[in-house]
């Protein structure tokens, strides 16, 4: 059931917020380390109460905005630059369903966010909570405050979640995100290009292709297959979407768990329809399971059939087969530094030359 997003309204600022926002202002203009007015003087410039001041103060304190140094005053933060950085994620990246790629990408955007000197703020994506974005109450109150200068939205699967997040007016980069949301993508075309050359290559003469596809995915690589001199058999379909009904149970079973069922029922028909002699996945758990099937029925990857694979550096998923495949890898460290330059140019008030950013796969090497 798809989950319903309920947002509170929008409240009006109080005198705190009102106060916050301009000694906020204030201390920008400074500059870092210059020193405020007294508390005193403050109360009789801005014409407020001290336990109005000193709320606002606090906050911007804990927001590393203001440093108060006991019998030496109030001074701008020296990281008073410094850009805050919430980054959203799901829950079910560290599910066995999905690859450790998902949890690669978040590693890296706490190191490179870090290393950027920006700070770093996470959420559990707001699908997952049992109210929507309303049973997030953190991450909308941070939103309202503008505590975050910028967001990162990092999930296998979404739709309303990362429009919900943009209409509060922060800047948002979208991992897989289209137009008009600011988004980062793994160049697919390019993959299926590099794929079709290694089939090519090795003469295959049927060649499948595994994964979760889009119907387009089907017609590129053949036009690939045989502009790169391919002379085989129309593409086998091994689409998660043509066969997850066809296995019994593989709708609750793992990916991993899915391409291994697919690969043992295609073993188990081979006397009538022939396995592929070539096979390329768009998903390395599903490659993985693939590989297992192929060792059970005494079948080597690489000689009894070529498979050319989507990869992640960093992940292990695939690396105890690594010489035996053909590896085309992206890397999470490319995939986030393209996000932050997309969402540090949002940030100040710049709009990215392109829209979305395509991050090209690398043939690795055995």
């Amino acid at each position: 059931m798809k989950t319903v997003l309920q947002m509170k309204p929008i409240r009006r600022p109080s005198k705190t917020d009102v106060l916050y926002a301009s000694l906020k202002e204030m201390a920008i203009t400074l500059g870092p380390d210059a020193r405020l007015p007294t508390v005193d003087t403050l109360c009789s410039q801005l014409d407020v109460a001290k336990v109005t001041l000193d709320c606002a103060l606090r906050r911007l304190a804990s927001e590393q905005v203001l440093v108060r140094l006991p019998r030496r005053g109030i001074f701008v933060a020296s990281t008073i630059a410094q850009k805050t950085i919430g980054v959203v994620f799901g829950s079910n990246i560290f599910s066995a369903s999905f690859s450790p790629f998902w949890g690669l990408l978040l590693q890296e955007v706490r190191q490179q966010a870090t290393e950027r000197k920006h700070r770093f703020l996470a959420y559990l994506d707001i699908a997952q909570t049992s109210g929507g974005l309303g049973g997030h109450e953190q991450l909308i109150e941070d939103l309202e405050s503008r505590r975050i200068n910028g967001m990162l939205f990092l999930c296998p699967s979404f739709s309303d979640e990362s429009r919900q997040l943009g209409a509060y007016g922060v800047p948002l980069v979208v991992f897989g995100g289209q137009p008009p949301l600011w988004g980062v993508n793994h160049d697919k075309a390019r993959l299926l290009s590099m794929a079709a050359r290694e089939m090519a290559k090795r003469r295959c003469q049927r060649v499948a292709l595994l994964g979760m596809t889009q119907a387009d995915d089907f017609k590129c690589l053949e036009r690939d297959l045989r502009e790169a001199g391919y002379l085989g058999q129309p593409i086998l379909d091994w689409s998660y979407s043509t066969w997850v009904s066809r296995i019994p149970e593989s709708e609750d079973r793992t990916r991993e768990a899915f391409g291994r069922a697919l690969a043992v029922q295609m073993i188990a028909a081979r006397a009538n329809l022939p396995l592929p002699d070539g096979l390329v996945s768009l998903d390395d758990t599903m490659t993985r399971g693939v590989i297992s099937a192929l060792h059970q029925a005494g079948l080597q990857p690489g000689r009894d059939m070529h498979i050319a694979t989507i990869a992640n550096k960093g992940s292990p998923v695939l690396e105890p087969y690594a010489s035996d495949l053909i590896l085309m890898e992206y890397n999470p460290a490319d995939s986030v530094r393209a996000m932050l330059d997309m969402l540090e140019v949002l940030m100040n008030g710049g709009t990215p030359v392109q829209n979305p950013v395509m991050i090209p796969p690398v043939l690795r090497k055995g």
